[in-house]
């Protein structure tokens, strides 16, 4: 499921990759000042290439100075001044459409997620179908009747039937062609080359495995093959990279969902869907306002984090770490609910995990007294548990 800190990832992630949007914005609008000083050959008209060079030149340096301001201030000749319009406007009509894709981006990734929930449980059904199959259609138990049933177990679990009672499952199955239907390779793989080796499924199939009934038991066997097996098979690990570009980060939430819906079978609570959070509506706004914010962010408050960065020049700043100050420093403006210190340990948290190694000390060094600056001038303000830890 996803908590707080996946949705804070998933925001920075869409903010980095606006700042790589911009910089193909930039180049974009640099081009238009280019077509704007080309020469028509089809008229007659003179061209002074020197003066038209020259002009060119300025109106770059001028474009490059002021592109990310709202009001462009601009003393120059007419045909420098439209070339820069120009170029401003195809800066922001680039950006306000990767924006939208950008959100798009977002809404897919959360998609994908509840996607590859649903294909990990039918990856999960098949291989038991698929050592159903090894059983009943063995040459070895055919011709010498020396295969014992038991080693074959999963395959003839009653879990599935659980699973199966669950609509939502059972129609998303009935409306999607499997990503792996055309190959059963995957599976055949993973029983081989994973499942069969391990030690602890080997205890499940001699019988020592906790548990009431054998469903618990299969249910049990079944969240430590999701535990501990899943991602040591390389191949199923490399197909569901190739599903999600956020494979990364959403195969611990997946995991996650799957553990609680078959612990919820051995606890002979039934089969459920897990969704992504509790309230999925007030979680998809908080993303997005943070997101939106950050993008968004004043020139003023760009200032501000000018001024605490000492001898560091903003341009400077490693892309990422420049991200992570700006989202940080959002939600500390954007959420009075979430306590200044709160969003500064999970911010350096996140800097430790993606960032360099003297990223954390250097953005706490940035964070905690731009902070303080920020409340005193009341541009931010917390309320309730917000309060906490903020003296």
């Amino acid at each position: 499921m996803f908590n707080r800190r996946h949705l804070r990832i998933k925001a920075l992630q869409a903010v980095y990759n606006y700042t790589q949007k911009e910089k193909v914005a930039l180049q974009l609008g640099l081009d238009a000042i280019d077509t704007h000083f080309t020469p028509n050959f089809d008229t007659l008209e003179e061209v002074n290439h020197a003066e038209w060079n020259k002009n060119k030149k300025i109106a770059k340096e001028i474009f490059e100075e002021q592109y990310n301001k709202k009001e462009l201030n601009v003393e120059a000749s007419e045909q420098i001044r439209k070339s820069i319009i120009s170029a401003k406007n195809t800066y922001l009509n680039y950006l306000k459409e990767e924006q939208k894709g950008i959100q798009n981006t977002i809404s897919n990734d959360v998609l994908n997620i509840k996607t590859n929930y649903f294909w990990l449980i039918c990856f999960l059904e098949d291989l038991s179908k698929h050592i159903e199959f090894l059983y009943e259609n063995n040459d070895q138990k055919r011709v010498k009747n020396t295969l014992n049933k038991n080693d074959f177990k999963l395959g003839y679990t009653s879990v599935f039937e659980e699973v199966r009672k669950v609509d939502e499952y059972v129609s998303f199955v009935n409306k999607h062609k499997k990503p792996w239907q055309d190959d059963d390779s995957l599976i055949k793989n993973f029983y081989r080359e994973t499942l069969i080796k391990d030690e602890k499924y080997q205890e499940y199939l001699s019988g020592n495995i906790e548990g009431a009934t054998q469903k618990q038991k299969d249910a049990e066997v079944i969240v430590s093959i999701v535990k501990r097996l899943l991602w040591k098979n390389a191949t199923l690990s490399d197909f569901f990279e190739e599903l999600d570009p956020f494979w990364d980060e959403n195969k611990g939430i997946i995991t996650d969902m799957l553990i609680k819906s078959f612990k919820k079978i051995k606890r002979d609570e039934g089969f459920e869907v897990i969704n992504l959070s509790p309230n999925w509506d007030v979680d998809y706004e908080y993303l997005m306002n943070l997101y939106k914010k950050s993008v968004e962010m004043s020139e003023g408050m760009l200032v501000k984090i000018q001024e605490h960065l000492l001898k560091w020049d903003v341009e400077r700043l490693s892309m990422l770490d420049r991200n992570i100050i700006q989202v940080a420093i959002t939600e500390m403006i954007e959420c009075p609910s979430i306590p200044i210190k709160v969003t500064i340990d999970e911010f350096l948290e996140i800097a430790k995990d993606y960032s360099s190694l003297k990223s954390k000390q250097f953005i706490n060094g940035v964070l905690d007294p731009l902070a303080k600056d920020l409340l005193e001038a009341k541009v931010i303000r917390k309320s309730g548990r917000g309060l906490i830890d903020n003296k």
